[in-house]
């Protein structure tokens, strides 16, 4: 005879290979014993003894294979110990032939809602529905599985006819609200949420319900108290703290949102949200150390939240310490390598520490990362032709027009880099790709007006642009330039001089482009003794400019006068 502390061990091994124990076959029990098995193998689960409830039900379920209790037992005894498809048979084995039994379809419902099957959880808990109808339970189950298989009218009506037999379950009132307002029904929602906390103003769940939907609707002070009902309802629900924290904070109560965390991480000192809501509160009322502090708290809960790393980093930025700043930066990179705003923070990092840091490589690295983001391709093209590389940044930029065809960023700063290697007729075409997507883009108006000027003969199309940019921004000196130097080189002198004057009246004196144009529209006039002084103008402001000086002292030189012939 085997020693009684082996069985537990013969039960499982032989259960696993899908075996009745040879221990217990030994001695075929009666059909007598089927009743004293169930309760047994009850016992055993609920004690968590799975193997020999399996072992006893089976045998029970054996000898009376019409026993729904042993069946159903059966049943929940496979789910636990993992043979969901043993389980699933037993269920539907019992509800064949006893199909009032609750317990079989609870269990086949609960398994299906746990797969993803709604339609099959729903027609479960739609017979349950049927068999019970004074249950609210079944009702609002199978209203979940309808909602989720995307029956909502159907969801609604299942509830409905609950309430009108049953009009005080808050319960339902409460799902019935929830339907109202996954469907864009506020007004509805509101008054089903209101109905169940007047049913039951204990119901936490309720006072959630109103407080999300009255934040949603920016109705703050009514968000408030109904967060204030749920926190002093649900005193541990630390989520129930962070809404209440939240919306003081929405409604400029800092004081209250500040008191509500700390109470909140006093309590529960490892609230991961706690702390870093309270860090964001120091660090939005200019106190950095504090918020410093906070989010080091809760990186020793979470050591890899990438945005709590960009927090703190935030913090050190404030507190002037740039080392400090750029490991959190890493630490962030390192948690989410696709921490766009990451990026962008550690070239500012870099910027600060060292003006002429190039940051292309950071820009690169995170353009390998994040292939598709549109605002990557655009750094790193800014940052390689802030560093000279306009080859490169423009073959980034032609890929970024790639992947956004729509964007007039892209084509505008393709413009710019070909304004700049002074290849006129590719800027122009770029220029003119990018107004056709932003009309109102003054700059690029400009900037193809002055490509025009640039282009022999192209003076004549620049006066349209010009006009233009300068109407949708007047006050811009250099628009005013560039319309007057279009006067200009298309032979309207005087008005010419009145946009070079109104240019230098906007702004525009210590430019020393806008006198420089200004003498050339007096000399194109013959005003001689107005260009000199323009010109001067324009050499104090920039003393180096060689050419205008070799022009100024050609226009002060007296001409000379022409020999006549001789008379015979």
């Amino acid at each position: 005879m085997l020693p009684k502390r082996v069985y537990p061990c013969l039960y499982a091994a032989f259960l696993a290979a899908g075996c009745a124990s040879p221990i217990r076959q030994a001695t075929s029990p009666s059909p007598l014993e089927a009743f004293d098995l169930v309760r047994r193998g009850e016992n055993e689960l609920k004690s968590g003894a799975i193997a020999p409830a399996l072992l006893d039900l089976r045998q029970a379920s054996a000898l009376e294979p019409k026993l729904a209790a042993a069946g159903e037992l059966l049943a929940e005894a496979y789910f636990r110990a993992g043979r969901p498809a043993e389980g699933e048979k037993e269920c539907r084995r019992v509800i064949a032939f006893a199909p009032q039994r609750r317990r079989a379809r609870e269990l086949l419902a609960e398994r299906y809602r746990s797969i993803g099957k709604h339609a099959e959880c729903a027609q479960q808990y739609l017979a349950l529905a049927a068999a019970q109808p004074e249950n609210g339970t079944p009702h609002l189950r199978a209203a979940e599985a309808l909602e989720k298989m995307g029956a909502g009218l159907q969801a609604e009506r299942v509830l409905d006819s609950y309430l009108k037999g049953n009009p005080d379950d808050a319960r339902i009132h409460l799902a019935l609200g929830i339907l109202e307002e996954r469907h864009h029904r506020l007004e509805e929602a509101e008054s089903e949420y209101r109905r169940a906390l007047a049913l039951d103003g204990r119901l936490a769940g309720g006072w959630r319900a109103l407080g999300d939907l009255y934040s949603y609707l920016d109705a703050d002070h009514m968000a408030a108290e109904a967060y204030e009902e749920l926190a002093a309802l649900s005193p541990a629900d630390a989520g129930a703290r962070r809404k209440l924290a939240g919306m003081y904070l929405r409604m400029s109560r800092d004081a209250d949102a500040e008191r509500t965390l700390d109470k909140l991480v006093a309590e529960s000192p490892r609230d991961f949200e706690g702390w870093r809501m309270l860090g964001m509160l120091h660090l939005n009322a200019g106190r950095p150390e504090r918020a410093r502090d906070a989010f080091l708290k809760a990186l020793s809960i979470s050591p890899t939240d990438a945005h709590t790393w960009y927090y703190r980093a935030e913090a050190a930025a404030r507190l002037r310490r740039a080392r400090e700043r750029e490991l959190c930066l890493q630490k962030a990179l390192a948690a989410d390598p696709m921490f766009e705003d990451a990026y962008f923070a550690m070239a500012e990092s870099l910027r600060s520490q060292d003006p002429s840091a190039p940051l292309a490589p950071v820009f690169r690295k995170g353009l390998g990362r994040l292939p598709n983001s549109e605002g990557m391709h655009l750094a790193l093209a800014l940052s390689l032709a802030r560093e000279g590389d306009l080859s490169e940044a423009n073959r980034v930029l032609e890929s970024g027009a790639r992947l956004s065809p729509h964007n007039a960023v892209f084509f505008y700063n393709l413009g710019v880099n070909y304004h700049r290697m002074r290849l006129w007729e590719e800027a122009a075409v770029q220029f003119r790709r990018s107004l056709e997507l932003d009309p109102e883009n003054a700059e690029a108006l400009n900037y193809l007006a002055y490509t025009y000027l640039m282009k022999t003969g192209s003076a004549k199309a620049a006066l349209p642009p010009a006009r233009r940019a300068v109407t949708l921004w007047r006050a811009n000196c250099e628009f005013r330039d560039t319309l007057g130097l279009a006067y200009l080189r298309n032979g309207r002198g005087e008005e010419a001089v009145k946009e070079l004057k109104a240019a230098l009246d906007r702004g525009g004196k210590r430019n020393p482009i806008i006198w420089e144009h200004l003498g050339e529209a007096y000399a194109a006039r013959g005003h001689k003794e107005s260009a000199a002084e323009a010109w001067k103008k324009s050499l104090a402001l920039r003393p180096d400019n060689n050419e205008l000086r070799e022009r100024l002292a050609a226009l002060n030189k007296p001409k000379k006068a022409a020999k006549r012939k001789g008379t015979a």
